[in-house]
């Protein structure tokens, strides 16, 4: 089966884990608040999340 993305590439996908995994990275420091800041007050609301999917 041919891949569908570039997390599929194991090589790729274990230097990606590496970085996340990290204290300190892109996504905690950058992504995270940026797209919070983007977001209404949540609190007691309820959240579906698809957009990952873990196997």
């Amino acid at each position: 089966m041919p891949q569908q993305n570039i997390y599929d590439n194991d090589a790729f996908f274990d230097i990606f884990s590496n970085l996340r995994s990290r204290e300190i990275n892109f996504n905690d420091v950058i992504e995270t608040p940026i797209i919070s800041s983007m977001l209404p007050d949540l609190y007691g609301k309820k959240i579906l999340d698809i957009g990952c999917r873990m196997v």
